[in-house]
C-alpha cells in the first residue's frame, strides 16, 4: 500500500505555486487540481489552507499592491521637492514591479467582473489617483510639465512599467532589473531627446 504524500506546503507556498501557474497559463485555465499537483499536495488538503482559486488570486494581487503602496507612501512622505517626489514614486513603482513581475503581470492581465477583479480595479484606481496627486503638486511648482492633465500623465508613465513587465526576463535576460529601473526613470524624466537635442511632436 503506497504511503500518503506528506503535506509540506504552507499557505504562502501554495500562493507562490499559484502565482507561477496563473502567470504561465492564465487564471481561468488553471484548476485547483493543477495547483494541487504543482504544490505536491492532495487536492482535498488545499482547502485546509485556502477557500478557493479567488482567494489565491486576491492574495497575489494584494501582496503586489501592498508593496506598491509602501513605495508610494515613502515618496509621499519624502522631504524632497515636488518633482523629485514624482520620480521617487515612479522609481518605486518600477522597482516593485520588477521585483514581482509575475504578480504584476497577473494584475495587468486581470479581466472579468468577479469580486476580486472589482477590488483590484479599485486598488489600481486609488493608486493612480495618489500618483496623479504628486504630479499635480509638481505641475504647480513647475517641476513637471503642465500641458498634460495629471491623471493622464500618471497613466502614461505607469504604462511604461506595465509594458516592461511583459518582456522582462527575471532569470537570464539581457537586462538586469536595476538597469531597467534606471532606464524607465530616465525616459520618464527626460523623454527620448538626446543630450543637447530636442524632439518636437508634430
Amino acid at each position: 500500500m503506497p504511503k500518503p504524500r506528506r503535506e509540506l506546503q504552507s499557505a504562502e507556498g501554495i500562493v507562490e505555486v499559484a502565482t507561477e501557474l496563473f502567470y504561465r497559463q492564465g487564471y481561468d485555465a488553471t484548476s485547483m487540481q493543477d495547483i494541487a499537483v504543482a504544490a505536491k499536495i492532495n487536492k482535498s488538503s488545499l482547502y485546509h489552507h485556502i477557500r478557493g482559486k479567488e482567494e489565491l488570486l486576491e492574495a497575489i494581487c494584494r501582496h503586489a499592491f501592498d508593496q506598491l503602496n509602501t513605495s508610494l507612501q515613502e515618496a509621499e512622505s519624502s522631504d524632497a521637492g515636488p518633482g523629485q517626489r514624482v520620480l521617487l514614486a515612479f522609481a518605486g513603482a518600477a522597482r516593485t514591479a520588477l521585483a514581482d513581475p509575475r504578480g504584476t503581470s497577473i494584475i495587468i492581465r486581470l479581466q472579468g467582473k468577479t469580486e476580486v477583479a472589482r477590488r483590484v480595479k479599485g486598488w489600481r484606481r486609488d493608486y493612480e489617483q495618489r500618483f496623479a496627486g504628486l504630479i499635480g503638486v509638481a505641475q504647480k511648482s513647475g517641476d513637471v510639465r503642465a500641458d498634460i492633465e495629471a491623471l493622464m500623465l500618471a497613466r502614461l508613465v505607469l504604462g511604461l512599467v506595465d509594458w516592461v513587465i511583459e518582456w522582462f526576463e527575471p532569470r537570464g535576460g539581457s537586462y538586469s532589473a536595476s538597469s531597467i529601473e534606471a532606464a524607465v526613470v530616465a525616459v520618464a524624466a527626460h523623454g527620448l531627446a538626446g543630450e543637447g537635442g530636442h524632439l518636437r511632436a508634430e
